[in-house]
């Protein structure tokens, strides 16, 4: 889990000597994993995950290898186009287990943001904790807006 997230919590709702069954109570913050932000994550008023079309979460996609560092000219190469889901692998999911993940780990520019907003594409995925890390999150402010 990310720092700052909730931790998770399991408790037992149901005892088969009691009720017949067993059963329990999972409960853990939307960051657990691989997971999707929607744009209330970061945007006032912005719509939950229940509001948008499930159409945006398919579609083609397109994988794009980052060697250090995200590099604008790079992903123009990957000539991206519009409706793709575009999948940067930075590496780091090799080190998820290690603090360097929450620390340490390339993010996107606010122009390469720009870019594939232009683009219209449907989604984007990362192998790191978070496309950016300053403070107010401008990168999930585009992503996202």
């Amino acid at each position: 889990r990310s720092p700052g997230d909730p931790a998770t919590k399991i408790a037992q709702a149901g005892v088969f000597a009691k009720d017949g069954w067993n059963d329990h109570y999972i409960s853990f913050g939307t960051h657990v994993g691989t997971h999707v932000d929607a744009p209330m994550h970061m945007i006032e008023n912005g719509r939950g995950l229940n509001q948008i079309p499930i159409e945006q979460f398919t579609g083609p996609g397109r994988y794009i290898k980052v060697d250090g560092s995200f590099d604008l000219e790079t992903i123009k190469q990957a000539k991206i186009q519009e409706g793709e889901i575009v999948l940067f692998d930075t590496g780091m999911n090799a080190k998820y287990l290690e603090q360097a993940y929450f620390e340490d780990y390339p993010v996107m520019s606010e122009e390469i943001a720009n870019y594939l907003v232009g683009l219209k594409v449907k989604m984007v995925g990362f192998d790191t904790c978070s496309p950016d890390n300053q403070d107010g999150f401008p990168i999930h402010k585009i992503l996202l807006g």
